[in-house]
């Protein structure tokens, strides 16, 4: 038996040998470093074990044993080293030297034990069983070596365990498997411990340690636990096509890849090697010159755990590179050079020519108003024909210079459609009907009649281009077409066509027709004057509008031009049918179709005053009488109670609850309910917007601010037919009533939006003076709150309300501010909220004197006084004291509480004349003419 057990444990001593190989074959890093050292371990117990026994005496076996304990005390933490590093665990560098102490502290124990008893109390030799052994009897250090060993144990499992949990992967789960490797020393020490050596014959711990080695190598392996970052990185070095470097904290060479070796062919030498390496080193991030090559140096520190380790240097080949930059510089600079003097020449010729020629063309002017003789006149005429094309090319020639030298400016203004191109185009009318031409005019009738842009530049490109049209048009037509898209934030993508059936363009030519001083055809074309700057211009106007301009042409048949640009929209009311004949001026009144629907019942939803007031005018104008709901809430109560509408508007951003969630709950009421059409009101109308509505349960959408045509289409196209009246219909011309003019404020076109009626635009414009100074307050209230989403909601509500009556600054102040508070990542400007609130109270006092002058703030001011549920009256002593109080408010110009003074003063009964004049007072106090109502109110002190 004693044979077997000694042949058993040779087999497993060779097997701990391959161990120690299998782990020398992998490459070098810290966690294969812990697996090898664990190895070793394993290794000097199996051995001790083998020596103990072929043990004879008592001294040898003793050896043998402290050989075992050697391996015993290390392996457990050279395995938790290990298993920590598989699991992306840190155990800090003083821990980790704390517990190798520990272990060689217990080594210390055990190499001394014969000559003390804290170890082994007792220390004896017997001869009994398969083979002699040392018998001992453990100690106090012995028993804590015992505990010290199950916490490392532990510690290793927790490891695995927290792991796992951490981060599910699959080399988590696997690492989950490795404290299995302890259970077949745990099954050997059960046995060894709890059945003793004296009954099995032998120690079963060493073999079982070998056999957990194994499964633990097995795991390993199998699943590759072992690091091998290093492998890839040497890997990755080795086979870019960088120079590659790396060095010790002394600069010292570690690694150099192949390209790195072939530049510096000089690292192979001892002594050239460091000179190489510094010169390296001091060109971080700069050039260095090798063999007429240019490479760009890149050296980085790399560290482990805070401690610097080392360099890493990369050579990157920027020869080609650099080379080509400077033949582009060089390129660059030629071409500068040569543009800047064209340029300069272009600009100084064309100022120079322009003096002289604006002589000739004044003394042609004189010429012709002194009513010369026919033949001179004659004459004089062909000189200011040709004076005008050589001013025109002049012209062309100083605008082609400013812009290419940077200095032409787009200058922005609000300007009419209608007007814009009906005077654009009738420049050219005359001359293209002398031709004998069709002049074909396609504009649509939807363009918004009032937008904003620099309409100077954007006339000059349509000019451009139908000038070239008349120029090489004979016969035929020349044709204008004008159409629009709309874009986000108020912006359109106005779209243009010029097309002609004249000479055409060959297609050789037209990639470089935009080209400055080309001019396409010049033998057949040489009796037409022209610098061929004209398309050229046009191109780069066009491009500094955001636009695109492109041509399609046949040769001998016509040339179509087209490009678009891109404006704001001030007016969205559309124009209409184009025509260039103007309207009678002497005629205030033209008749138009006008609907009705005097049975219809509508619903207005709006969580703002005066937008529901505005709508439920408008409809009231049309015969329609509109019930109003303030909230999402109200409009679902009222549904509720009655499902009997033909039709719902419905704001699209409210509070608490929007159009979106208002609109699908309406159709969960009733059969009824889900039955009627909701129309969305917005002042967000951007592209898609139609699309974005109809899948959220509306069936189209309104943009704010409204318009009679918009709300008649809308009417006809939903509501039932039977409903439905038409009629002729006045509508007054603008200049018909007293103008009203306000500062930043269009009127003009805001009357035209209500049909120039100035009765209906004065009674928005009291619905705006009577809830102005409430939303001030509420967005006041909102941004102290900071409450961004009702912020948003009255802002938003400022810039469709503001856009209507045509103050396009406050709008569009409005609507930075309510983007600025719908962002990713919202915020309130506060100091640009306190200027549109500033903006906000100067525009609500210059409507109250518009409404002043025709007679309506009296009753807007003192309207709201309920005079059919009077308090009893005020003594004298209560009368002249709160009169005392509304003087002393005057005095200190606090004009808010010195109106609900007043006001408190008239809830109560009084004389008539005494009430008369208190509401002078407040009149007087709303204008701002306290001096005024302080006179007053002295009258009435008794």
């Amino acid at each position: 038996m004693y044979n077997i057990l000694l042949i058993i444990h040779l087999v497993l001593f060779i097997v701990s040998l391959l161990y120690i190989g299998i782990v020398l074959l992998e490459k070098a890093s810290d966690t294969s470093k812990y697996l090898f050292a664990a190895s070793i371990s394993v290794f000097l117990v199996i051995m001790g074990y083998i020596l103990e026994l072929m043990g004879t005496d008592r001294n040898f076996s003793l050896v043998s044993l402290k050989v075992q304990l050697l391996g015993l005390f290390f392996l457990n933490s050279f395995l938790l080293f290990f298993i920590a590093k598989c699991c992306n665990s840190y155990i800090p560098t003083c821990f980790r030297v704390i517990l190798l102490t520990i272990d060689s502290i217990f080594l210390l124990f055990v190499m001394t034990a014969e000559y003390h008893k804290f170890f082994f109390t007792d220390i004896s030799f017997v001869t009994d069983g398969y083979y002699s052994r040392i018998v001992v009897t453990e100690g106090v250090v012995c028993r804590i070596s015992h505990i010290y060993n199950m916490l490392m144990i532990l510690g290793f499992i927790a490891i695995c365990i927290v792991d796992y949990f951490k981060n599910k992967k699959r080399k988590s789960f696997e690492t989950l498997f490795l404290p299995i490797c302890y259970c077949p020393t745990a099954i050997a020490s059960s046995l060894y411990y709890g059945v003793g050596v004296e009954k099995i014959g032998f120690n079963p711990v060493p073999a079982s340690i070998v056999i957990g080695m194994g499964f633990l190598l097995f795991m390993v392996y199998r699943f590759r636990l072992l690091d091998t970052r290093q492998v890839a990185m040497d890997s990755i070095a080795e086979n870019v096509n960088e120079g590659y470097i790396v060095l010790d904290v002394g600069k010292n060479l570690l690694f150099a890849n192949k390209i790195a070796y072939d530049i510096f062919p000089g690292l192979y030498n001892a002594k050239e090697k460091s000179a190489i390496i510094e010169e390296v080193f001091a060109k971080n991030t700069k050039y260095m010159e090798v063999d007429n090559k240019s490479y760009q140096v890149s050296v980085s520190p790399f560290y482990d755990r805070r401690t610097l380790k080392g360099y890493s240097m990369w050579l990157f080949d920027k020869t080609e590179e650099i080379e080509s930059t400077k033949r582009l510089i060089e390129l660059k600079d030629k071409a500068e050079e040569a543009n800047r003097a064209k340029t300069v020449f272009l600009a100084t010729m064309s100022h120079e020519l322009r003096t002289p020629m604006n002589a000739i063309m004044g003394t042609t002017e004189l010429l012709l108003h002194s009513s010369p003789e026919p033949e001179v006149e004659e004459k004089v005429e062909d000189i200011s024909r040709a004076g005008n094309v050589l001013l025109q090319i002049i012209s062309g020639i100083l605008d082609f210079s400013k812009i290419e030298s940077g200095e032409l400016e787009l200058v922005e203004f609000n300007y009419d459609t209608l007007t814009y191109l009906r005077d654009t185009l009738s420049m050219f009318d005359k001359r293209i009907n002398e031709k004998g031409l069709d002049f074909r005019l396609i504009i649509s009738p939807t363009m918004p009649r009032e937008l904003r842009g620099d309409a100077t530049h954007l006339r000059q490109i349509i000019t451009n281009l139908l000038d070239n049209a008349c120029k090489y048009t004979k016969k035929g037509f020349i044709a204008f077409k004008a159409d629009w898209e709309e874009m986000e934030d108020d912006t359109v993508r106005l779209n243009f066509t010029v097309a002609d059936s004249g000479i055409g363009i060959k297609e050789k030519s037209i990639p470089y027709l935009f080209d400055s001083f080309k001019r396409d055809d010049i033998r057949q074309n040489i009796d037409i004057e022209g610098t061929g700057l004209g398309l050229a211009i046009a191109k780069r106007l066009t491009e500094g509008m955001g636009g695109e301009i492109g041509v399609e042409s046949t040769y001998g048949e016509g040339s179509s031009f087209s490009f678009y640009v891109y404006q704001k929209v001030v007016n969205p009311v559309p124009i209409g049918e184009f025509t260039l004949e103007r309207g009678d001026s002497g005629s205030n009144m033209e008749k138009e179709e006008w609907i009705t629907a005097p049975g219809a019942r509508v619903l207005c939803v709006d969580d703002n005053e005066t937008n529901r007031k505005v709508i439920r005018d408008l409809l009231s104008l049309l015969k329609i009488e509109a019930d109003t709901a303030s909230s999402g809430a109200q409009c679902l109560s009222m549904l509720s109670e009655d499902d009997g509408y033909h039709m719902i508007f419905m704001d699209y951003m409210m509070p608490y609850m929007d159009g979106i969630e208002t609109a699908e709950r309406v159709r969960l009421i009733s059969e009824n309910a889900a039955k009627i059409p909701i129309i969305a009101l917005t002042a967000n109308a951007v592209a898609g917007a139609q699309e974005m509505f109809l899948q959220n349960g509306f069936v189209g959408y309104l943009s704010k601010p409204v318009d009679m045509k918009s709300i008649q289409k809308i009417l006809v196209e939903f509501l039932p037919p039977g409903l439905i009246r038409k009629e002729e219909h006045a509508m007054k011309e603008s200049g018909s009533e007293k103008e009203i003019i306000f500062p930043e404020v269009d009127t003009k076109s805001a009357l035209e939006r209500y049909g120039n009626d100035l009765s209906r635009y004065l009674q928005v414009l009291s619905y705006i003076y009577e809830d102005g100074e409430k939303q001030i307050l509420r967005i006041r209230t909102a941004m102290d709150e900071g409450n961004i989403n009702d912020y948003a909601c009255e802002v938003h509500a400022v810039k469709g309300v503001m856009k209507g009556i045509g103050a396009v600054t406050l709008s569009e102040m409005a609507g930075e501010a309510e983007k600025n508070a719908r962002a990713e990542e919202p915020f309130i400007d506060r100091a640009k909220t306190e200027e549109l609130i500033e903006k906000y109270e100067v525009l609500l006092a210059n409507i109250g004197f518009a409404l002043t002058d025709h007679g309506l703030i009296h009753s807007k001011i003192t309207g709201d006084l309920d005079e059919g549920e009077l308090k009893e009256a005020l003594s004298e002593e209560e009368w002249d004291e709160n009169l005392a109080k509304a003087l002393e408010a005057i005095g200190l110009l606090d004009e808010k509480a010195a109106e609900t003074i007043l006001k408190e003063i008239l809830s109560h009964s009084m004389e008539e004349d005494r009430r008369e004049a208190l509401k002078k007072a407040l009149v007087c106090i709303k204008e701002f003419e306290y001096e005024e109502a302080q006179k007053i109110i002295n009258g009435v002190i008794k």
